[in-house]
């Protein structure tokens, strides 16, 4: 055994050298490795006096759990308040023109109606004579007037009401 080592005691020391240099190597690798680490760890445990992460984690989700608290109560009140201004809209509309009189042309009398989704609102017509224009205004409460109605006016409205029964059954 003596004579292997003495024979071969030069490649011997040439692959201890290697190894050496191999391992010198990763230790450098661990060094560096390890400095990166402990930026890390001191980045972390900067702040608010020494506060652990676990606490400093605890404090985020306690408000994220705020913030989703008022996220919600933010969306039902957003919702209620447009459901509201959606009702009180009086979206639901037609206008009809028609000639008042005989021997007026171009149809410049007209009926307007504006209702919200419960079929209340206004019925405005505007007759057109020769040399004056009066307006009427009649109050539609649930889809029905209580004042007598025009023919122009009936029509007007029937086909308001009928128009968006169609659009609601789409």
């Amino acid at each position: 055994m003596q004579t292997f080592v003495t024979e071969h005691a030069g490649v011997i020391f040439v692959i201890l050298v290697i190894a050496l240099l191999v391992l010198f190597g990763m230790l450098l690798l661990n060094i560096v490795q390890t400095n990166n680490l402990r930026e890390k760890y001191e980045f972390f445990m900067k702040g608010k006096s020494g506060q652990s992460i676990e606490e400093a984690m605890g404090e985020c989700m306690d408000e994220v759990a705020r913030v989703e608290r008022d996220y919600q109560q933010l969306k039902r009140y957003t919702k209620e308040v447009i459901e509201k201004k959606a009702e009180a809209g009086l979206y639901r509309h037609y206008m009809k023109r028609y000639d008042a009189f005989e021997g007026m042309g171009g149809e410049l009398s007209f009926v307007l109606v504006l209702l919200d989704e419960h079929n209340d609102g206004y019925l405005i017509n505007s007759v057109q004579g020769r040399d004056s224009a009066h307006v009427y205004s009649k109050n539609i409460e649930d889809g029905v007037c209580r004042q007598r109605l025009s023919p122009e006016e009936e029509q007007a409205l029937q086909e308001t009401l009928d128009y968006w029964k169609e659009q609601e059954n789409v």
